[in-house]
């Protein structure tokens, strides 16, 4: 048997390929016993029987039928597993199928690439260690707030599950893998919501194969932690337009204050679901929903806010690193630039004081380079913003495509373009939907953000479940053309 060494480890290759094996056949029996009891109940339920009397016509039982009788009070069981819709069971178990076996046999890249992973490392070890939320590297810690608190908190308890030595990095992959199923669920709740049970599925089926959805899993970064909670958020904004009451505002406002804990870019979206409902709600009720969100996002952040206050002396209500990326966007893809000269990567400080004061000093510099290219180059500067936001939106999450040969770079470009075509003939296909123009202004709003900032594909990358949701929900209704003008939906009539 031939080892391959995997995160310092010697694993045999046949080992893997046998697990690997058991993992597909053990799918394959789950798919078919799971089809087979979801006839058996169904054809029951045509029948108007119970399932035992079912069972028993058709010579399948072999029970007394004292012992049938016995068995009804398991029926809750019984139709437990009748509901489960199990072609969506079997896609999410492909999908983790596919996401452990990236992170077990793809040997992922070095932190050293990405600055991020090696300080979110580093916080989610001092987090486990200390309780401190810091970028010290050595000596006295030094709270910090250059990073939001989301992403260090789940390593850190990650981390503190498994250890952090040698194999923490495959625990946080395996955990992120597990993380980026979830993500699928909160896609097929939403589709199932807004366009019914075809394309749904259809998304799940997309977003389980979507490559860089598999492969973002091996990065520490918080793309896919963001991701998950952003579908979460989008799902509780479509089912406050759906249902306009006090839970879902609730709801909303909760996930709303999760996903600013993880990256605060999109806290001023929070008001798009509540405007949708405008004409729907009376205002006064509405503004009272709105309230009870706003508290509910208070409550959520108070933590983070009180910390903050007590460790820089004012109020910092997401981080001390807003002019970091401005800064870098001033750089980044401008036509003749010859490098970034100031400090941005010393994210390091001394004190909390210096911390506030390297974000207020990158913050002067952007802001006075910003005039100087609008009055100097603005020809450039457009020019920049332009080509940064097609490539942004036409190619695919290019930090995890390592290693890959040019024709599958080249084949990922052309299935990415061809997804955001898709979704945006999903969108005009349903402009009839407030639902679906809410979905839409979330993917304006993110590029709108971002281009104004930094744009590139790296922070569009979580609004991708909405990208597929829309284009699932194109490729149903194309397909469905010849039968109908226009594929019916849920919300149709309700909006």
């Amino acid at each position: 048997m031939t080892p391959v060494k995997y995160n310092g480890r010697m694993v045999s290759r046949t080992v893997i390929i046998l697990i690997c094996v058991g993992c597909v056949l053990g799918l394959v029996g789950l798919t078919v016993l799971g089809q087979e009891a979801f006839r058996t109940v169904r054809d029951a339920r045509k029948a108007g029987v119970s399932l035992w009397a079912h069972l028993r016509a058709t010579g399948r039982s072999q029970l007394p039928e004292s012992q049938e009788d016995a068995q009804v009070g398991r029926s809750w069981l019984v139709r437990s597993v009748g509901s489960i819709d199990w072609p969506l069971v079997l896609l999410l178990l492909i999908a983790l199928l596919l996401r452990v076996l990236w992170v077990v046999l793809i040997q992922p890249p070095s932190w050293e690439i990405y600055r991020d992973s090696i300080a979110y490392d580093r916080m989610g070890g001092l987090l486990v260690s200390s309780g401190t939320l810091s970028l010290t590297e050595a000596g006295v810690l030094v709270p910090s707030a250059f990073y939001t608190p989301g992403y260090p908190l789940f390593i850190a308890a990650v981390y503190a599950v498994f250890g952090t030595g040698v194999g923490r990095e495959s625990a946080l992959y395996l955990a992120q893998a597990v993380v980026s199923v979830i993500t699928l669920f909160a896609i097929y709740r939403i589709g199932l919501r807004m366009y019914g049970r075809k394309v749904a599925l259809l998304a799940v089926a997309i977003g389980a194969l979507y490559w860089p959805f598999v492969m973002a899993n091996n990065l520490a970064l918080t793309e896919v932690l963001f991701m998950l909670v952003l579908s979460f958020l989008v799902l509780a904004a479509v089912r406050l337009l759906q249902s306009a009451s006090w839970w879902n505002a609730a709801l909303f406002g909760l996930l709303l204050g999760l996903c600013c804990l993880v990256r605060p870019v999109v806290v001023l979206w929070g008001v798009a679901p509540f405007l949708f409902l405008l004409k729907k709600v009376p205002f006064r009720r509405l503004t009272l929903m709105g309230g009870l969100a706003l508290l509910v996002f208070s409550l959520v952040m108070s933590p983070w806010w009180v910390r903050n206050a007590e460790a820089f002396g004012r109020f910092v209500p997401f981080n001390t690193s807003s002019a970091n990326p401005l800064l870098v966007g001033t750089h980044y893809g401008f036509p003749g630039d010859t490098g970034i000269t100031e400090d941005v990567f010393d994210i390091v400080s001394d004190s909390p004081e210096e911390e506030l004061a390297k974000n207020a000093r990158w913050q002067s510099q952007a802001i006075q380079r910003l005039k100087d290219q609008l009055r100097d180059e603005p020809g450039n500067l457009l020019k920049q913003r332009y080509e940064l936001t097609r490539v942004a939106l036409t190619w695919p999450y290019d930090l995890i495509l390592w290693r890959i040969p040019q024709w599958a770079w080249d084949a990922s470009i052309i299935a990415q373009t061809t997804l955001i075509l898709l979704a945006l003939a999903g969108f005009v296909l349903n402009y009839r939907s407030r639902r679906s123009w809410m979905l839409f202004t979330l993917v304006a709003y993110f590029l709108a953000a971002h281009v104004i900032i930094l744009i590139f594909n790296r922070y569009l990358f979580p609004v991708m479940p909405v990208i597929i949701l829309a284009a699932a929900y194109a490729i149903v209704t194309i397909l469905t053309l010849p039968r109908t003008a226009r594929m019916p939906l849920p919300d149709q009539m309700a909006g």
